[in-house]
């Protein structure tokens, strides 16, 4: 059985809205980050040398990624569906016919 070691020195984290950035000590090795947050298929994850890197399902509802060698941070973003985006745009639309139809039966009594 392989040993883990959490090494947690200099972790620096920057949040906002749909974006978290990660930056750590660089390792000689390949390691495996966790990010204890909610996994979801609208995330996506770069390293700092630009790739894009696979985010994996970790204990059914965090987020992690394998950390290359050399590797000092990891950021990840938030990108809405298309079907979130869908669902807005039906929404918003059905407002408004709602409010056509509110209106035109107004303009309609008088």
């Amino acid at each position: 059985t392989g040993r883990v070691e959490q090494d947690t020195r200099a972790v620096r984290e920057r949040w906002a809205p749909a974006s978290q950035a990660l930056s750590f000590l660089p390792s000689n090795e390949e390691r495996f980050l966790v990010q204890r947050d909610r996994f979801s298929e609208g995330w996506r994850a770069t390293s700092n040398d630009g790739l894009e890197l696979t985010i994996y399902r970790v204990d059914g509802f965090m987020r992690g990624v394998v950390v290359a060698p050399g590797v000092e941070s990891v950021t990840f973003r938030y990108r809405r569906g298309a079907t979130a985006a869908a669902c807005t745009l039906i929404a918003a639309l059905s407002a408004l016919l709602l409010l056509a139809g509110a209106q035109r039966k107004r303009s309609g009594e008088h």
